[in-house]
């Protein structure tokens, strides 16, 4: 999940923003720390989409900009999500299918909790699809 980021440089601040994901911008004293800053208020403005049901966008493509990626584990939950919402099911449906409480699922869609593999895997199989992981090999 690799966001492009547009930097608006005012002085001693850098100003990063991510045009697709709407009003998610922070500051720092550098790109670097604009890009880290920028990077956890994504991951948050993402888990307010998910508690209030709306889509997550899809990252633009990067066209030579800098990108921030997020967690592995983010885009995983996100993934399950949309897995979710396409099969026109709900929370509690997940629940019963993995058959785990109610609150076992509301951390699946924690961005910020660690949730093992297995139970990501798990999850993606109650609403019919496969994690396939890819890894790519940057310089």
């Amino acid at each position: 999940m690799l966001y492009p980021v547009v930097f608006d440089e005012e002085g001693p601040t850098v100003i990063a923003s991510l045009p697709d994901l709407p009003g998610v911008h922070d500051e720092g004293e550098s790109r670097e720390d604009a890009m880290e800053r920028v990077r956890k208020a994504a991951v948050a403005f993402i888990q307010m989409l998910i508690n209030e049901r709306e889509d997550v966008p899809d990252p633009s493509p990067a066209d030579g900009r800098l990108t921030v990626a997020l967690p592995s584990q983010v885009w995983a939950k996100v993934l399950l999500y949309r897995g979710l919402r396409q099969k026109g099911q709900r929370k509690a449906d997940l629940a019963r299918a993995l058959e785990i409480d109610q609150k076992g699922v509301d951390r699946l869609f924690k961005l910020e909790h660690p949730t093992r593999w297995d139970q990501m895997e798990a999850a993606f199989a109650a609403v019919g699809a496969r994690m396939v992981p890819e890894v790519r090999i940057i310089a």
